[in-house]
């Protein structure tokens, strides 16, 4: 799924779009939100407030997700 971001405004849904990739992808490789914060480095409550309680994430934190995510073949 890519997200496009064209101008500012692109942004106010950024944090939904973020949220609903995330979520999809610990669905798609049958895991819970514990253990997807144990593969991609970050504390379990972190993943689990940003989740689950819809709070934020810093910026730097989604980055290492992304580049601790392994996509499933």
């Amino acid at each position: 799924m890519a997200i496009k971001i064209d101008n500012v405004k692109d942004l106010k849904d950024l944090d939904k779009a973020v949220r609903k990739v995330i979520v999809k992808h610990i669905k798609d490789i049958k895991e819970t939100p514990t253990g997807y914060a144990k593969i991609v480095g970050i504390h379990p409550l972190q993943m689990l407030r940003y989740i689950n309680e819809g709070k934020n994430m810093r910026f730097d934190t989604l980055l290492k997700i992304g580049k601790n995510s392994k996509i499933p073949k």
